[in-house]
């Protein structure tokens, strides 16, 4: 199972060009720009050789983003490449938002989730926390519990380490 790669039926030339342009349109500094492109890699499918798909490695974007203006270009990358929609891409997108300090945008995130597991709503009661909102963490924790159907679980409160 591929979480990091998104296949696509279009050329490698192709999709780096499209990448680099909607890097470029939202306003992508330089430094993000040479990994956005680079993350098009391409493969060969070894059920099909003569077909050779691109595919997009979003783990190096995730690793290259040191402000929150490099989260808002791969926010918009994964969209137009329509890997948004994957939980576990978006739910990394969420924790990279709180983690650079930008509460609502992982809110913004979390809402466009349509079907939350309990790794979404662990990241939006820890993004919470993380930046301070404690009465919008246990708002958000009460939603979890009384709207999910799921139970919390360790990770919801993780054991801190009190040395």
């Amino acid at each position: 199972m591929h979480f990091n790669h998104l296949r696509l039926g279009s050329s490698l030339s192709s999709k780096s060009l499209h990448v680099f342009k909607l890097s470029r349109a939202i306003g992508c500094s330089r430094r993000f720009l040479p990994l956005s492109t680079a993350a098009v890699t391409l493969k060969t499918d070894p059920h099909q050789p003569e077909k050779r798909p691109c595919l997009i490695d979003f783990e190096p974007l995730f690793h290259s983003c040191t402000q929150a203006s490099h989260v808002k270009c791969l926010h918009a990358i994964l969209v137009v490449s329509g890997r948004f929609t994957s939980n576990f891409a978006s739910t990394r997108l969420l924790n990279l938002y709180a983690h650079h300090g930008d509460a609502c945008s992982s809110l913004s995130v979390f809402d466009q989730i349509k079907a939350k597991d309990s790794y979404t709503w662990n990241s939006m009661v820890s993004a919470y926390v993380r930046n301070g909102y404690l009465n919008e963490a246990t708002k958000i924790f009460r939603q979890f519990v009384l709207t999910s159907g799921l139970r919390p679980d360790v990770y919801t409160f993780p054991p801190s380490n009190m040395d």
